[in-house]
């Protein structure tokens, strides 16, 4: 840590003030295994503010205490903190996780883990999109949606015919969305394309219609027949949302311009002929 000294004291932690006896350590000093050890109380003192910190440890030890003064860097203490690494999960607990998803005040903890592993939770992710809870399902989608493995497709294409509408909302989009995909699985537009369409013409909620015209957006100028949906979903479709969103899309809308493909940069060769050929044009009108 540049820009900071850190004094590090054996004696028990009774208030936030300097210590008496005290070890000065230089970011480039050597310190042993066992004193590398996490440390229960962490303090940083910055001017007239002082934050406590307090970290697991075992009951053996007495109370550890760090002080760590900076000038030059006001949040040293925080940054610190910020670069330290989660703790690894087992791979048994993955199902447990899965679990989570179903309980409100665990749920957005187990989804962090569970993106957290990447790769190593698609076992537990692909069971768990045959949960009996929505909530899991729809859990599980959002994880595989950045980290698609190629066996959970037809666990997820089941779950288009799901009877909760955000479940099939999902399912959808972690087929379909291209720019989220993390890893190098990723379903073909062929395979994806009907699908969309046909829940564009077919979901009886306009959420999930929503979510097929968004997805079917970033092939609107390969795909004639992409197009033609959704300009039909523009003009005929009942709820104004899908209507607004597919109107994006399709020809004239914002997103259809800005997708428009650019024309290729012409090489230095055929600007010389250009050239060329437009100095042969102005001689012989000239003449």
């Amino acid at each position: 840590m540049s820009g900071a000294t850190v004094r590090r004291c054996c004696s028990a932690v009774k208030s936030d003030g300097p210590c008496s006896s005290a070890m000065t350590i230089s970011p480039s000093t050597s310190v042993s295994t066992e004193s590398a050890r996490p440390e229960p109380t962490i303090s940083g003192n910055h001017g007239d503010r002082s934050r406590v910190l307090r970290l697991s440890s075992s009951t053996r030890e007495p109370a550890r205490c760090w002080h760590v003064v900076s000038s030059s860097q006001p949040y040293s203490t925080r940054r610190m903190f910020e670069t330290i690494p989660a703790p690894a999960v087992p791979t048994e607990s993955y199902d447990r996780l899965v679990d989570d998803l179903a309980v409100p005040h665990r749920a957005k903890m187990a989804l962090r883990k569970l993106r957290s592993a990447g790769m190593e939770a698609t076992p537990a992710l692909r069971r768990g999109l045959r949960h009996a809870r929505s909530e899991v399902r729809v859990g599980c989608c959002v994880v595989l949606d950045h980290f698609m493995d190629e066996g959970a497709v037809p666990e997820l294409m089941a779950n288009l015919d799901h009877e909760d509408a955000e479940v099939r909302s999902w399912a959808l989009h972690a087929l379909a969305c291209d720019r989220c995909k993390e890893g190098v699985c990723r379903p073909g537009e062929q395979d994806v394309i009907p699908i969309a369409l046909r829940m564009l013409h077919e979901d009886p909620d306009h959420m999930v219609r929503k979510q097929a015209a968004g997805m079917l957006t970033p092939a609107v100028h390969r795909r004639d027949d992409v197009r033609a949906a959704l300009e039909q979903a523009r003009d005929h479709d009942p709820d104004p949302l899908v209507r607004k969103v597919a109107g994006w899309g399709a020809p004239g809308g914002p997103i259809f311009e800005r997708l428009t493909p650019r024309p290729a940069r012409k090489t230095r060769e055929q600007v010389r002929m250009d050239r060329a050929a437009w100095r042969a044009r102005e001689g012989a009108g000239a003449e």
